[in-house]
């Protein structure tokens, strides 16, 4: 049995569909095309930011769920990590972010 789902990925879903993560700029830019071809051009650069010029942003915090025949990305979601203070204490917390399905 797989410690973390990052080791059962990619994973079918459905015929022609597969959930997977990010592991380059490359696979981004695909959900970020993805995501505009749904959803139109207005999104392109607060989701650029996000995914290529957020501080700690890294390709591996986006899972997305893929046609196999098209290539395309169809719905993804993402994890924006942070580290707070209670107390001086510091705890690792995590925002799901930037979440679409086309």
């Amino acid at each position: 049995m797989p410690s973390s789902l990052s080791e059962s990925l990619p994973r079918a879903l459905a015929p022609d569909l597969e959930l997977t993560q990010a592991h380059s700029l490359a696979d981004l830019q695909a959900v970020l095309d993805g995501h505009l071809d749904g959803f139109g051009e207005d999104d392109r650069e607060p989701l650029s930011a996000k995914f290529f010029r957020r501080p700690g942003a890294i390709p591996e915090h986006v899972l997305y769920v893929r046609d196999t025949t098209t290539g395309q990305s169809v719905s993804s979601v993402s994890l924006v990590p942070q580290t707070w203070t209670y107390e001086g204490i510091p705890f690792r917390v995590g925002e799901v972010d930037r979440k679409s399905v086309v």
